[in-house]
């Protein structure tokens, strides 16, 4: 409760860092604090999204990283973590977190057609062919029409 406190009174007067690490130690001692997760992935992500979009990927997989371990069931986390290690080139990291994503959420289209284009990109085209066929079986209606056409572009060829 004390730690939960200060990391109240550290955001509150704008000390971002010490209470971001006050919140860091709330988790430690309590692990299911609700207030203390809510404020760190908010800041979590914020933080990766912000380097990720300045192309500094290095840093936004650290942040990534920390934001799994406070939602480990996320495949949203697993999709971005993998897009920053696909654009590191890091794509063994990038096929296992990709491969997670889908596997937590199978129909999620974004995930298979970025673990499509890595096989591609990587040479495993019977695996890329897997994900295009996964993709064009699924009824999202969220996905660009580009990923289906992409899609159906590298069936046929």
């Amino acid at each position: 409760k004390h730690f939960d406190l200060q990391a109240e009174y550290f955001a509150s007067v704008n000390q971002q860092a010490d209470g971001i690490e006050a919140y860091e130690q709330v988790l430690k001692i309590l692990p299911s604090n609700q207030n203390a997760k809510k404020m760190l992935t908010s800041y979590y992500s914020g933080q990766a999204r912000y380097l990720f979009n300045q192309k500094n990927y290095s840093h936004a997989i650290k942040y990534y990283l920390k934001l799994l371990k406070i939602e480990p069931d996320k495949s949203e986390n697993y999709l971005n973590l993998g897009v920053a290690y696909f654009q590191r080139e890091l794509y063994n990291d990038a096929v296992a977190t990709f491969e997670k994503a889908v596997s937590l959420n199978p129909e999620y289209g974004k995930a298979i057609y970025n673990l499509g284009l890595l096989y591609e990109k990587t040479g495993q085209y019977e695996q890329a062919q897997k994900q295009w066929q996964n993709l064009l079986a699924l009824k999202d209606s969220n996905l660009p029409k580009e990923y289906y056409s992409y899609a159906k572009n590298a069936l046929s060829q």
